[in-house]
C-alpha cells in the first residue's frame, strides 16, 4: 500500500455548532458547500475546487462526544492566497488570529479557531 495524499477530515458536532461551524468555513475560510452523497444522517461536504476536503457530519442527539482522551491533534492547515483581505476579515469579524513569519521560506502563517475550538492554520507563501 501507498499512501497518496489526505482525503478529508471530519467534523462531528450537534445540529446547533455544526451549522456555526459550516457558516465558519465556507464564509470566512472560503470552502463551497459541494456534491454530499446520500450517507445518512446531517451535515455537509465542503470543497476546495473539485476535492471535498472537510466532511461536517451532524452527530445523533444521544450521541456523546469523548471528552477522556488527550487530544493530540494540533490543527489543520490550508494554503491560501489573499492574506491582506483575510487579515481584515477576521479583524472585521473579532476573530481572534495569531501571525507567525517563516522567514526562511518566505511564509506567512495565521493561527486562528473556528467555532469548535479546532485551530486552523491559513498559510501564505505571497506579500501581503
Amino acid at each position: 500500500m501507498a499512501v497518496l495524499r489526505l482525503n478529508h477530515f471530519n467534523i462531528t458536532a450537534p445540529r446547533e455548532l455544526l451549522q456555526r461551524l459550516h457558516d465558519f468555513y465556507v464564509d470566512v475560510i472560503g470552502l463551497q458547500e459541494g456534491f454530499r452523497p446520500p450517507i445518512g444522517g446531517g451535515g455537509w461536504w465542503l470543497y476546495v475546487g473539485d476535492t471535498a476536503v472537510l466532511h461536517l457530519f451532524e452527530c445523533a442527539p444521544e450521541e456523546g462526544r469523548r471528552t477522556d482522551v488527550v487530544t493530540t491533534l494540533d490543527h489543520v492547515a490550508f494554503d491560501c492566497t489573499g492574506r491582506a483581505p483575510m487579515e481584515a476579515l477576521l479583524q472585521a469579524q473579532g476573530i481572534a488570529y495569531r501571525t507567525i513569519e517563516v522567514a526562511s521560506t518566505g511564509q506567512v502563517l495565521l493561527f486562528l479557531r473556528d467555532p469548535a475550538g479546532n485551530q486552523v492554520e491559513l498559510n501564505f507563501r505571497e506579500a501581503a
